[in-house]
């Protein structure tokens, strides 16, 4: 069987803004996609989005938290502290708090927005818990 990627693809209404903004949320890198409304978001251990416009032929994708997008820190002695201000960031650059931070066994979690609409989990795991 070949090797299998995954990858996670996201419709977007502007795929450049909403781009730029999923590569300042991960502080990775955006590459050209197949043409001008498709772009890659890439982090330094190779996870790739794939935000793209969808065809004028094809309804719209229905939104979710069925499966979604997840962003995780790296563990902190804090973790609430350091997800506060991760989204402090992130609000500045068009994001929604969608449940407040709360923490967890495993550290802190929120759902947020982005600037589309898109429901996202941030994830920071507290260091003194081992994490699989």
């Amino acid at each position: 069987m070949a090797r299998i990627a995954a990858k996670l693809v996201l419709a977007s209404l502007r795929p450049s803004v909403l781009a730029q903004f999923y590569a300042y949320a991960m502080d990775s890198e955006i590459k050209p996609g197949l043409n001008n409304s498709h772009f890659l978001v890439v982090n330094t251990e190779g996870f790739e989005i794939q935000i793209y416009k969808p065809s004028q032929y094809r309804s719209w994708p229905k939104r979710g938290r069925a499966l979604s997008l997840s962003l995780q820190a790296l563990p902190s002695n804090q973790p609430v502290l350091t997800l506060n201000d991760w989204v402090r960031n992130l609000k500045s650059k068009g994001a929604k708090l969608i449940t407040e931070v709360r923490l967890e066994f495993f550290g802190a979690e929120a759902w947020v927005a982005d600037p589309e609409g898109n429901a996202f989990l941030l994830v920071v795991p507290d260091s003194k818990v081992e994490q699989i």
